[in-house]
């Protein structure tokens, strides 16, 4: 499965852009625990990553929750 998304906020806004990714793998039920996660340019594992998405969406954050441990 793939996401492509808006390619230009890719570019002008990595950490928005991977966020957006991040809604729509939880959207499409995706599970996190089989993504490669050493492929994406900003690591949704990061702390300051964890904060920015509790913040977009705390639903979302529960979705990821299991990555961040």
């Amino acid at each position: 499965m793939c996401c492509v998304g808006d390619i230009e906020e890719s570019l002008q806004d990595p950490v928005q852009y991977s966020i957006h990714t991040l809604r729509e793998m939880q959207i499409l039920g995706m599970d996190p625990k089989k993504e490669d996660w050493s492929t994406w340019t900003v690591s949704p594992q990061a702390e300051e990553m964890k904060k920015k998405v509790q913040t977009f969406n705390p639903s979302l954050a529960d979705y990821f929750k299991e990555i961040w441990k």
